[in-house]
């Protein structure tokens, strides 16, 4: 008698986790919550669809470059949106599950697992992460297939949606590039619980996946550091290292080799396998001492990418697995389900903002000022209200770690220190949360207990508004503001001078004449940290973003001219 096909395991392992996902998509995209994440996945597409392009944004931070974040997905995502992008991106993850786990020691679990990873990662709204990672699993199906330079190309394609995707591909792989090195290239790469072959190992080719593998990967993670530098550090709190030690362990004990596993290829595979958590776990420390661009972003290396390999490499029974990857089960779920929960929290952002934003666009002459956002906790303050005036921060960790260490640094923030900060970034009114995000209760606190230079000029339930005492402007006089947008600034130079603006510097940050553009002012950085533009001429000059090649390879603008 036939087996009915939804019975079938290649029905459980192809379809299942895929409608699993489908579904879970569909329901997301129907409810569309504030999620936190997705916040700075939307603002980004607003500001590409305002023209803002990979070098420079007016928005946030007194001026970023959006290529730090990626190279392609705000592009993308003024397409279909950032919310579609994500739910399909979703979906193609789990897609991609039943041909990687074709060769796993447990086909359904893996798929299983890949799918579910996915749908989490979407519940916490990380869209260029969910694209990095649909794309860099059509690179490791392609190398799986012996397509290696195609599929190397496509995990280049995936860093520059994140290079935190081929970067945790690189961190799985070196052990295996090292044990094929140390073996003189024997390591076979599929992983096979089948008897060996008559072959004696020395007549074995090494196999050239492992390169594909580890060559993409570096170049996905170097395309976009070469581009745009290394960002601002992430935090990494203890708890978070806390949870990535303990699914690690869980790990290495599920890959640990025991008496009865298959032949001497499935156990080379796995003894190898088994060194993927200590490595993991070392760059953790090492992350966790010294800060970085990545921080507790390593905790989904952990989350996600650790339990598939367990699932791929160990023959161990499903019980004994579920045991060793509960942690990581647990800790997913956990950070899912909170981001859930914090935007069933608030209402429509465009509703519950709306009476802010309306009382912003009254206020004159803000073109020259920022607003200081004390924001709720999805963060959907730096979406919608970066539509209607610029924001003195934003949602982006490592550039407010950079630009801003008053609010990370122990006892930095008072009174004095917040004052000359207000002033330092251009900040004209301060808007404070009436359910402040855990992050920025200090700032609230500090702010509602009293301050001098700030009077309370407008509340309702949800926000009170502060207006700053003698603020100072982005573009000082004399200069004066022409014009102004997203990604660019037109300013009037009365002659030929030095003047110090409050943006931020950038490599590819330029100032050209408005009439010809072949006449170019002098940018250069302060030493405070802004940006110091040299006139060769009185007129009106244009400052935006421009990629160019002494950019990329020098690291700055163009040359100043001699004077």
């Amino acid at each position: 008698m036939s087996t009915p096909l939804h019975l079938t395991p290649r029905f459980r392992r192809a379809w299942l986790p895929l409608a699993a996902a489908v579904v879970a998509s569909i329901v997301l995209l129907l409810v569309s919550p504030a999620l936190s994440d997705l916040q700075a996945a939307l603002a980004r597409e607003d500001a590409a669809r305002s023209g803002v392009g990979l070098a420079y944004w007016f928005g946030w931070y007194g001026g970023v470059s959006p290529g730090s974040y990626s190279l392609i997905v705000p592009a993308l995502s003024t397409l279909i949106g950032s919310l579609p992008l994500l739910c399909a991106s979703t979906i193609a993850i789990a897609a991609s599950a039943y041909p990687l786990s074709r060769r796993a020691a447990h086909p359904t679990l893996l798929a299983w697992a890949i799918a579910a990873t996915a749908v989490l990662n979407m519940m916490s709204g990380r869209v260029a992460f969910a694209v990095a990672v649909a794309i860099t699993l059509g690179g490791l199906v392609l190398i799986q297939q012996r397509r290696l330079v195609a599929g190397a190309a496509v995990l280049v394609v995936g860093g520059c949606a994140s290079a935190l995707a081929p970067a945790f591909v690189g961190l799985a792989v070196v052990p295996f590039v090292i044990r094929s090195l140390h073996d003189g290239g024997r390591l076979v790469w599929h992983h096979t619980t089948a008897e060996p072959t008559a072959d004696p190992p020395e007549v074995r080719k090494p196999d050239p996946a492992l390169w594909a593998l580890l060559i993409g990967a570096a170049i996905g993670v170097f395309v976009p550091f070469a581009l745009f530098g290394a960002p601002g550090s992430q935090v990494f709190p203890v708890t978070t290292l806390f949870w990535c030690v303990l699914i690690g362990v869980g790990a290495w004990i599920a890959l640990r080799p025991e008496t009865g596993d298959a032949g001497p290829s499935g156990r080379s595979m796995r003894e190898t396998a088994v060194w993927v958590p200590p490595l993991a776990l070392a760059v953790a420390l090492a992350l966790f001492l010294i800060p970085t661009g990545v921080g507790s972003n390593l905790s989904r290396f952990f989350c996600f990418v650790l339990p598939c390999l367990v699932l791929y490499f160990s023959p161990r029974p499903a019980k004994f697995l579920a045991i060793a990857l509960a942690p990581a089960l647990v800790y997913s779920v956990f950070v899912a389900a909170a981001d859930q929960v914090a935007a069933a929290d608030v209402d429509d952002p465009e509703i519950s903002y709306a009476p802010l934003v309306e009382q912003l666009a009254k206020i004159p002459d803000m073109a020259n000022h920022r607003v200081e956002l004390v924001d709720a906790g999805t963060h959907a303050g730096s979406h919608v209200v970066a539509k209607t005036v610029k924001l003195a921060r934003g949602w982006e960790n490592q550039s407010d770690a950079r630009y801003n260490p008053i609010f990370y640094e122990t006892d930095a923030l008072t009174a004095d220190s917040y004052r000359l900060w207000l002033a330092d970034n251009a900040v004209a009114y301060v808007a404070v949360s009436a359910a402040p995000m855990r992050q920025a209760r200090a700032e609230a606190a500090l702010i509602e207990a009293g301050l001098p230079f700030l009077t309370r000029t407008w509340r309702n339930d949800d926000w009170t508004l502060y207006r700053v005492t003698g603020p100072t402007g982005i573009v000082p006089a004399p200069l004066r503001l022409v014009e102004e947008s997203p990604s660019r600034m037109v300013i009037e130079a009365p002659a030929a001078a030095a003047y110090e603006i409050r943006i931020r510097p950038n490599r590819y940050l330029t100032a050209r004449d408005a009439v010809d553009s072949t006449i170019t002012a002098c940018v250069t950085a302060t030493v405070d940290g802004w940006t110091e533009i040299r006139t060769p001429a009185p007129g009106r000059y244009e400052l935006a973003g421009d990629v160019s090649w002494r950019g990329v390879l020098l690291g700055e603008a163009p040359e100043c001219a001699e004077k």
